[in-house]
């Protein structure tokens, strides 16, 4: 099984000296990667998914979550800019928050630009806010768009 990254970004979050005691919270990242799932008989299966979130130098572990592709709406991917205000009060701060209002999970590692989007998995619908440097680019992907 051969994994090929698509997309990747990488940082440390602003409130890293914060949670010095806590390392699955010091690198925020996204990755969209492609997997070679399935080489029976010469036929090869590509799954492409995405994990966000944080991890001591990468997301993974409890603090990140991964999904396939196949498994996002493309029509409700979205992109915009958040504020302090509106992080503080839409999800009451940073990091992994979930706004029961909106019902959405945020892996907000800073404020500024954002994706959201819809997971359908199990016929059960999961709404995420990712922070991202490059929100266009990962929206493109997640909605299966070359660019």
């Amino acid at each position: 099984m051969s994994d090929n990254v698509i997309y990747s970004e990488l940082y440390p979050p602003f409130f890293k000296a914060f949670v010095f005691f806590m390392p699955m919270f010091y690198t925020y990242g996204i990755t969209i990667q492609e997997k070679n799932t399935n080489k029976n008989k010469g036929v090869d299966s590509l799954d492409k998914s995405i994990t966000f979130g944080y991890g001591w130098a990468g997301p993974n572990g409890i603090t990140a979550h991964t999904t396939s592709l196949q498994n996002i709406d493309p029509a409700s991917v979205i992109t915009g800019t958040a504020t302090g205000r509106e992080n503080l009060i839409r999800f009451g701060g940073w990091g992994i928050r979930y706004s029961p209002i909106h019902k959405t999970w945020a892996y907000n590692a800073r404020n500024g630009p954002y994706v959201e989007f819809e997971e359908i998995c199990c016929s059960k619908t999961t709404r995420y806010r990712i922070a991202s440097e490059n929100p266009d680019e990962v929206a493109s992907k997640l909605r299966g768009e070359k660019l």
